[in-house]
């Protein structure tokens, strides 16, 4: 789900199977697990509550289409699930997707945090620093290398500003735009000889660059 989905832990944590369309084969973020930190005069923190709260911007709240992959992997999580003890209330549309095993409630970030470092060592990779954001990086990476558009990509990850995108991939984006300059001599090439057959019409470009403008407007 991390590797091939982009989401944030907390995200991940709190989808409910309300949020999964399996026919549609799209995953609706619309909420994340937050902590909730109760301080003593001194300042420290005393107590710390895990809650469903909103997700870290409002254009984190996102509709993406899953791959294959994390379909597939969901299915045989829910045949899992249902072999468990109470595992059809797990299973309900208001229930967690990723439930603690052990309470059959939301699942803490701690407790996630603490089973995936077991997991790690378990298999002998904890030479590989393999922090749960590492997933969501891998999957930016992997599209700007695939050269998906970074405004797609800064959708996908919910940032809510592209400079944000680009300032964090900056290692991948020069790639993305190595073939740049061969797309528009071949352009011009073809242009010049008279070949040149545009895709969409004069109208409808007139409509994209009307909704450009009034988008750069807006972030104004």
């Amino acid at each position: 789900m991390l590797m091939f989905t982009g989401m944030r832990i907390g995200e991940v944590l709190a989808l409910q199977w309300s949020h999964i369309d399996f026919q549609a084969k799209t995953i609706t973020i619309r909420q994340a697990i937050t902590q909730n930190m109760e301080f003593n005069e001194e300042g420290k923190v005393v107590k710390t509550t895990n809650i469903i709260g909103r997700t870290k911007t409002n254009t984190s709240k996102r509709t993406i289409i899953a791959p294959d992959v994390v379909l597939d992997s969901l299915k045989q999580w829910m045949k899992y699930l249902s072999t468990m003890k109470n595992g059809k209330k797990l299973l309900t549309m208001a229930g967690f997707v990723f439930p603690s095993t052990q309470t059959y409630s939301m699942r803490t970030y701690s407790g996630f945090r603490a089973s995936y470092l077991h997991f790690l060592h378990r298999h002998e990779l904890d030479e590989f620093h393999l922090n749960l954001h590492r997933y969501r990086h891998t999957y930016a990476s992997m599209l700007l290398e695939q050269d998906v558009k970074p405004n797609v990509v800064k959708n996908l990850l919910g940032h809510k500003d592209i400079r944000t995108t680009l300032g964090i991939y900056t290692h991948v984006v020069p790639e993305v735009y190595e073939g740049v300059a061969d797309v528009m001599n071949l352009a011009s090439k073809v242009m010049l000889e008279g070949t040149y057959k545009p895709r969409i019409s004069s109208q409808q470009l007139d409509q994209c660059m009307d909704m450009l403008d009034e988008s750069l407007w807006q972030d104004a």
